[in-house]
């Protein structure tokens, strides 16, 4: 026969009540936060600017533009998008009206020439980034590059050499890079870069 005092059972059915009662709160919680979100309205409308299913290189307006694995995109202060398209190998431009032109290099053909519009070869582009004077970057990933562009359409290298990839530190062609990408580290890539060229023997803020 159990003789345990009673208040043995007691206590232990209050702890199960309480953590009972706990687990079905975070429960409850986490259902609330979880489906709340899931049914949550964004008040956003996706449309398409420019491109249609399917692929190529041509110019034009909306649907009438096309591209070929479009990689990074960025924006200028005027709304412009300007758009890495990979496996074309140029560098895309869409006004706010949707309207595509080429703003360097020639589809279908790579290389790592300089050269202003469609004289200028990339190799992959990747990824973009724009500064305040409109200048774009380019990372050019199959060139092991960092690429330059002025708003009118002006390709030159800024950083790296085409064909040899590594990590080290320099300025121009010394410097080099291994498959560069973009967003943020592009981004850093041109704060640093800008500054080493104004500021060659200097650290930012020192």
């Amino acid at each position: 026969m159990n003789t345990r005092p009673l208040h043995h059972f007691t206590s232990g059915r209050s702890l199960n009540l309480l953590f009972c009662l706990w687990f079905w709160i975070f429960a409850l919680y986490l259902s609330v936060s979880v489906f709340g979100q899931a049914v949550y309205t964004w008040p956003y409308t996706f449309t398409t600017l420019a491109g249609d299913a399917g692929y190529g290189s041509a110019d034009g307006t909306g649907s009438g533009g096309r591209f070929y694995n479009p990689g990074g995109v960025a924006t200028d202060s005027a709304g412009n998008i300007y758009v890495a398209d990979t496996s074309n190998q140029t560098i895309r431009k869409v006004t706010p009206a949707g309207v595509v032109t080429t703003l360097a290099g020639l589809a279908g053909t790579y290389g790592s020439a300089d050269g202003t519009g469609g004289d200028a070869r990339f190799y992959n582009p990747n990824g973009v980034a724009v500064d305040g004077s409109g200048n774009v970057y380019v990372a050019d990933n199959g060139n092991q590059t960092i690429r330059k562009i002025t708003p009118a359409g002006g390709v030159t290298t800024l950083a790296g050499l085409a064909g040899f990839s590594g990590s080290a530190d320099g300025t121009g062609s010394a410097a080099l890079f291994d498959s560069p990408s973009g967003g943020g580290r592009l981004r850093e890539c041109i704060r640093w870069g800008l500054w080493q060229l104004h500021h060659p023997q200097n650290h930012p803020g020192g």
